[in-house]
């Protein structure tokens, strides 16, 4: 799906607790459908104008995950979504905040 949008990229300046939050609940939507997004960064994450949205974009290295590895990968996916939001928090570069 091709889609329009008016936004920002995540960035130290617009993150909030909400924003924080809509984040991990659009994670856990992707994740509820068996996909891994596979490339957690803020330059993968865009925030409505209003600063109520949050929109995940570049799925280019994403996948759907099987049964016997689904647990481990989303796992492992939640912990670098808190490193990004850690590194947020803290006003540092890393490789999640550029």
């Amino acid at each position: 799906m091709l889609r329009c949008w008016q936004g920002s990229q995540l960035s130290h300046s617009n993150f909030t607790p909400h924003i924080e939050s809509q984040i991990r609940e659009a994670y856990l939507a992707i994740h509820a459908c068996g996909v891994m997004h596979g490339d957690v960064g803020a330059h993968n994450i865009i925030i409505s104008p209003d600063g109520q949205c949050v929109w995940i974009i570049d799925f280019e290295a994403g996948q759907v995950l099987s049964d016997e590895y689904k647990d481990e990968a989303i796992r492992g996916e939640m912990e670098d979504l808190s490193c990004m939001f850690e590194d947020l928090r803290m006003g540092k570069r890393s490789q999640y905040v550029f």
